[in-house]
Parts: structure tokens; sequence; C-alpha cells
């Protein structure tokens, strides 16, 4: 049972990094998910897989294992991936062996947006009100805005699901409504991953296999005792 892997696989080339002179890089617009949409936890294992970015700034990804708050800790969160990293990189985690989260739980993502090119706020400079921008409702961000859109598949053919292995996809907006550095533009590419989910099989206790041998070979007796009587 895996509590947490990284993996890298090469499935397409890293795309390009957007170069300093740009205004801002649109890209393939994430135009197919919901906006404002939780990530729900299933149980078992969770695989994470980076499939698109168009962006800008360097963001990097992070599962929370509190609830929202402020203040980050680095002790709270789980660094993922960034927006750099080659198109298929996975990271597997089982967040109810690894933190304790119990299926029904909302799945906290999270992205900052790293210097040095854009934004003021850093990885790095954590515990400002600003400092992070998380999945789910718009209420869970400082700007009341929702900065993350979720889809149930990837369609085929789009250039954002070339990676994609199933789940659900999650596409971060990284441009703040309050203040921002840059217009705007809302498109929800500039990291996305899929969630996909392998929920844990419960296996019965010994005294429910017995109850349920005793049960099977009853049934298979009586069975055996209506066919020996047609006979």
């Amino acid at each position: 049972m895996t509590i947490m892997r990284w993996r890298t696989v090469g499935v397409a080339a890293a795309l390009a990094v957007a170069t300093s002179t740009q205004a801002r890089a649109d890209g393939v617009p994430f135009n197919f998910g919901t906006i404002g949409t939780p990530v729900i936890y299933q149980g078992g294992d969770v695989m994470l897989t980076f499939l698109y970015q168009q962006a800008l700034y360097q963001n990097q990804l992070f599962l929370f294992r509190t609830n929202i708050g402020d203040t980050y800790n680095p002790a709270n969160a789980f660094p993922i991936f960034s927006n750099r990293v080659a198109v298929g990189t996975t990271f597997n985690i089982n967040p109810q062996l690894a933190y304790g989260l119990q299926p029904g739980s909302e799945l906290i993502f999270a992205i900052c947006t790293n210097l040095p090119s854009g934004d003021a706020v850093s990885c790095g400079a954590f515990g400002q009100a600003n400092a992070v921008i998380y999945s789910g409702a718009a209420s869970n961000n400082f700007d009341n805005m929702a900065h993350a859109s979720v889809a149930t598949t990837c369609p085929a053919g789009n250039a954002i699901c070339t990676a994609y292995t199933g789940g659900q996809v999650v596409g971060f907006e990284d441009i703040r409504a309050i203040n921002p550095m840059l217009p705007q533009d809302r498109d929800y590419n500039d990291l996305v991953f899929s969630v996909l989910q392998t929920p844990s099989t419960t296996v019965p206790e010994p005294a429910t296999m017995s109850l349920l041998a005793t049960g099977l070979a009853g049934l298979s007796g009586g069975t055996f005792m209506r066919r020996r009587r047609k006979a």
C-alpha cells in the first residue's frame, strides 16, 4: 500500500517555459471543468499526475494535511511538484496512512507562486495572509475567488490530456483577484494535474469470514439435498 512516492515518466517533452518578456501566457484553456468544486477523498491510494501548464509564474503544488488556514506551516503540507516538471510526472500518496485523512473529507490542494518572475509572494515567504491559493470554494481564499476548476475526466484529443490516465482533473488559476501583478485571464491552466484514486477494498474480519463460510456450506448442503430428492 502506497504512503508516498514520486515518479517521472517521459510521456511528453516538458512544455516550453514562458519567458520574462511575456505579459502572460494563455495556451490551451482548461474550460471543461467546474470552478470551485472540491476534490473528495475516497480512501486508499491517490496518484497525482502533472498534465499541463501555460504560465509565466512558476507554481508549486501542495497537498495540505490540515484545515484551510492563512499561515503556511511546512509540517502541514506535502510538496507535490511544480509546473516546471516534465509532463507525466507522478506523485503517489495514501492520505489516510500519511496523515489520517478519512474518506469523505476534502483533499485540500494549494499553490504558491515562486520567484524570480512575477508575483511578490514566493514559496519561501509563507506566513502572509495571501501567500497560499487553495482549491475548493471561493471562501477558502483571501481574495474570495475560486482558483481551481475540477473536471470528472479529460477529453480525448485535448492538448491538456496527453498524459492523462484516469481520474479527476484539477486546473489552477495563479493570478490573484486582489492587487494582481498581471491582468487575470482565468484560463485555469497554470498548473493542471489529474487525481486518480484507488479506494481500498475492505477485507472481512475472521468472524465474518467464518459465518460466510458456514452459510455457503449450508447453502451447498441444501442444494445437494434438493437435487438428491429429485433424482
